[in-house]
Formats: C-alpha cells, sequence, structure tokens
C-alpha cells in the first residue's frame, strides 16, 4: 500500500505540471491586458508600458514560464496583480469557505443520493423507483441557478428562515457559519445528489442480479439483511467513486452558488480572477484544484482497498 501511494504521489507531479503549462499558455493567448485592466482603457499609453514592465509582462512568453515554473519549484506560485499580494495568501482567505461549503455539500448529496438509490433498487418497478428516477432526472435538468434563486425566495425572502447571502466564518460561531452556508449546500448538493442516486441505483441493480444474493434470500436472511449485509457492500465501488468525483468538482469551487450567495470562496476568486486577468492567481487555482482531483483519487483508490477485501495494491 505504501510503495502504490508513493508511485501515485510521484506521478500527481508531472500531471500537476502539465495542467499548469496548459492554463498558462491559454491564459496568455487570451485577449486582455492586465495592465489595461487595472488602469483603466483611458490610461496613457506610456503608464500601460512601464506597468507592463514592472508586471514582467513584456518579456517573451517563455521567460514568463520558466520564471514562474521555477517559483513554482520553490512553493512560490508569485504575487496577484490585483491584490498585490502573495497567491498562497490569497487562495487561503478564499480556500476555508470552499472547503467548509464543499463538505456540507457532499454530505447532502450522499445523505440524498445514496439512500435514494438502494430504496429505488429494491423496489424496482414500484412508485418509490418512479419516483426516484423522476426526482433524479429533474435534478439533473434543474439550473443550479434557477434552484438557488427559488431557494432563497422561499427560504429567505418569503419564510425569512435563513440569510438571503453572505458568509460567517467559524470563528463567529459554527451555528452561525452553518446558517449561511445551508442554501447554497443544499443547491449544490440536491444537484448531485442526483447522479448519486443515479450510479447507485445501477450499481445496486448490478449485485441484485447475482447469484449469492439469491443464495442469501434461500438462507432465509430478511430482505434487510441481505440489503445492508450483501448488496450495497457489494455495490460500494460505484458509490465510493462517484462521491469521490462529486467531491473533487466540488472542492474546485462553485462558481454559481458562490457568487450567487456572494460567498468569497474559491470559485468566486476564479471568476474575479479571470475578469481581471489576474494570471498568477488563475494559475494557483488551477494547480490547487488539479492537485485536489490527485489526492482525491487516490483516496478513493485506498478506500477501495478497505471497502473490498480482494483489492490489494
Amino acid at each position: 500500500m505504501q510503495a502504490y501511494i508513493a508511485r501515485r504521489l510521484v506521478t500527481m507531479v508531472p500531471i500537476v505540471v502539465l495542467v499548469g503549462t496548459i492554463v498558462f499558455l491559454l491564459l496568455h493567448l487570451t485577449p486582455g491586458d492586465p495592465a489595461v485592466i487595472m488602469l483603466g482603457p483611458d490610461a496613457p499609453a506610456d503608464a500601460v508600458t512601464q506597468l507592463r514592465h514592472d508586471l514582467g509582462l513584456d518579456l517573451p512568453l517563455y521567460v514568463q514560464w520558466g520564471r514562474w515554473f521555477e517559483r513554482v519549484l520553490r512553493g512560490d506560485l508569485g504575487r496577484s496583480i490585483f491584490f498585490g499580494l502573495p497567491v498562497t495568501t490569497v487562495m487561503r482567505q478564499h480556500l476555508v469557505p470552499t472547503v467548509f461549503l464543499s463538505l456540507l455539500a457532499i454530505l447532502i448529496a450522499a445523505g440524498i443520493g445514496v439512500p435514494a438509490g438502494i430504496l429505488s433498487a429494491v423496489r424496482r418497478g414500484s412508485w418509490l423507483d418512479q419516483t426516484v428516477t423522476l426526482t433524479a432526472f429533474l435534478g439533473v435538468s434543474i439550473p443550479e441557478f434557477w434552484l438557488a434563486l427559488n431557494l432563497v425566495l422561499l427560504f429567505a425572502v418569503q419564510l425569512g428562515l435563513l440569510p438571503v447571502a453572505g458568509y460567517a466564518p467559524p470563528a463567529q460561531g459554527v451555528g452561525r457559519t452553518l446558517t449561511y452556508l445551508a442554501l447554497p449546500a443544499f443547491t449544490m448538493g440536491f444537484v448531485q445528489s442526483a447522479l448519486i442516486a443515479r450510479m447507485t441505483r445501477a450499481a445496486m441493480l448490478e449485485v441484485v442480479a447475482q447469484d449469492y444474493i439469491r443464495t442469501a434470500h434461500a438462507k432465509g436472511l430478511s430482505f434487510w439483511q441481505v440489503t445492508l449485509r450483501h448488496t450495497f457492500p457489494n455495490a460500494l465501488i460505484a458509490v465510493v467513486t462517484v462521491v469521490g468525483i462529486v467531491f473533487s468538482v466540488m472542492m474546485g469551487g462553485n462558481v454559481v452558488a458562490e457568487t450567487i450567495f456572494t460567498i468569497p470562496g474559491i470559485g468566486q476568486l476564479l471568476m474575479s480572477s479571470v475578469l481581471r486577468r489576474d494570471y498568477p492567481v488563475i494559475q494557483g487555482i488551477v494547480l490547487l484544484v488539479a492537485t485536489a482531483y490527485v489526492v482525491i483519487n487516490l483516496l478513493v483508490d485506498v478506500v477501495y482497498a478497505f471497502v473490498d477485501p480482494r483489492i490489494r495494491y
């Protein structure tokens, strides 16, 4: 196991560097000048030229990439063009809200999707199965921004149970933080629970058709004993996989939810940085997201060994 994890960590380095390089090239080939955005369209040409020189944007592209890559190897992601602060500092300030939001959203998504998928599979063809399938179809089809706005209208504006938008750090109290994250987390969780429910149902139906499930029923075990002790554990591989993928997507920052609910997370920072052409911040966020994807996939692979004893690394 240790050797497998070490190999995966080593292979993670070229993947992250390749992703960072592609994003670096795409950003610098995209129209738009950070100096013009910072100084305004009416700024004198000499002022724009001087700012481009100060930021190193007038250097050849390969020189800029070489300097960026050298800093990355030292753990230095550069300084934000807009904030004037180290990129790691800017990202750290926005990472905590995204982590809390993602954790709460994945709990909601798995809490809704996994039980719904199990019930849909064991009651295949019933009204319950049709209801879960229809709800999952709606969850996949409904635009996230539409769901978010309607939740705000119902629970914040009309009922006044939750705040319309904003964020409270955990230092002000975990309960207050959860109050602000409830609506965006449910928005993200409900949409992603549809995918989890569909995958759980498919995995359960595949296991239900196996001979050892019929044998377990023939031995006299109760319906729920067979479902929870034999069927669901053998379907966990697919469930763990889809939950890991969903969590990776959430950790990348949800632009829609964070923008609508004005949560200062990674997604909102990425969107504002793209509009400002803040190249170092964009590259830092992409490296963070790529690393999160690889690490979460590695953790999912490790969980496989505990879920299925037949898997050995």
